[in-house]
């Protein structure tokens, strides 16, 4: 964590470098297993928070997509990269809020402290999105620490994944992979209902109390959250493991706050129990979620049935939940 000069808060706010994707927060380092394995040898990157030009004025899901972009962002690579990559969410803990950026973009002077306590000088992307995000795009600035010199690119959201990803792979930056058999991209008709649900699932995380960055939520707020990111998940089966994903995790720490309502406990029961091939996410997850679910009985029997056949790091996470039960 480090501190960033910012004039949004009127005082300032702290930077925190998140390394795999939101929705892995409380799954006992998953990410080991789950995400495909980074090279280390290269220079990693830090998608910073985007600026957002229009405030709040967004029309639909389009302030959350900006709210959420270094996530979506930074997940991509996550999937299609082998670049180490951390998304960088701020928070004004004397304020006790999550910082969005507005109308201005922000400066390398602003960004400077974050850059001082990281050990190894990553690539930064950063910017600002435009009014509409596909005709006036999203701007994007990236620096290199080889040289430090600063490229801007203008790309439609749509395009953006992929142009970034291209120059970094041009830049011999890092490498394309292929992706798990289970991940996509969220489509449009998705990404700003999964973008919100991000920035919900962040406010949770920093409100829980292992991090205690903000007031913790009343059982309204996590309930609703949680209802929200069930409903999405609900209504485009197959669109995205991510939505599930994303739902489930919103539902742990709503239980971890001890406000899950037995609704919506029942729902993410019926979620983890649906018939999934072995190597869904959602699947190999599901043994931790039905345990934090209360769920002690149903969860120990997945994790035996999942343990003949499983091998390397999730045998051994497998093993550590057994031990935890």
């Amino acid at each position: 964590m480090t501190h960033l000069s910012d004039e949004n808060t009127g005082g300032g706010a702290t930077g925190a470098p998140i390394d795999h994707p939101l929705w892995l927060f409380g799954t006992e380092g998953a990410q080991e297993w789950l995400v495909p394995g980074r090279n280390r040898e290269l220079v990693p990157l830090a998608v910073l928070d985007f600026s957002d030009s229009a405030g709040y004025r967004g029309k639909g899901g389009r302030a959350m997509t900006v709210d959420s972009l270094h996530f979506l962002l930074a997940e991509i690579f996550l999937f299609e990269t082998d670049l180490p990559v951390s998304a960088v969410a701020f928070i004004d803990t004397d304020a006790r809020k999550v910082v969005n950026f507005t109308h201005d973009m922000l400066t390398l002077e602003q960004i400077a402290p974050f850059l001082e306590t990281q050990e190894q000088t990553p690539i930064l992307a950063w910017g600002m999105a435009g009014e509409d995000l596909q005709d006036d795009g999203v701007e994007v600035r990236l620096r290199t620490p080889h040289d430090g010199r600063e490229r801007f690119l203008r790309v439609p959201l749509d395009e953006l994944g992929d142009t970034l990803v291209d120059w970094m792979v041009r830049k011999r930056c890092c490498r394309r992979i292929d992706p798990p058999s289970w991940y996509r991209r969220p489509g449009s008709d998705v990404l700003g209902g999964y973008a919100g649900a991000l920035d919900n699932l962040l406010l949770q995380v920093v409100a829980d109390g292992k991090n205690g960055l903000i007031d913790p939520h009343d059982a309204g707020t996590h309930n609703r959250m949680a209802d929200g990111a069930l409903d999405l998940a609900a209504a485009r089966p197959g669109a995205a493991a991510q939505l599930e994903l994303v739902a489930l995790a919103t539902c742990l720490y709503a239980r971890r706050a001890g406000v899950l309502d037995e609704v919506n406990r029942e729902r993410a029961m019926e979620l983890l129990q649906q018939p999934r091939p072995d190597d869904h996410p959602v699947r190999k997850l599901a043994p931790l979620w039905m345990f934090e679910l209360g769920r002690k009985l149903e969860a120990l029997s997945l994790s035996m049935e999942l343990a003949r056949r499983a091998q390397g790091p999730y045998a051994r996470w497998l093993a550590g939940l057994d031990q935890k039960a």
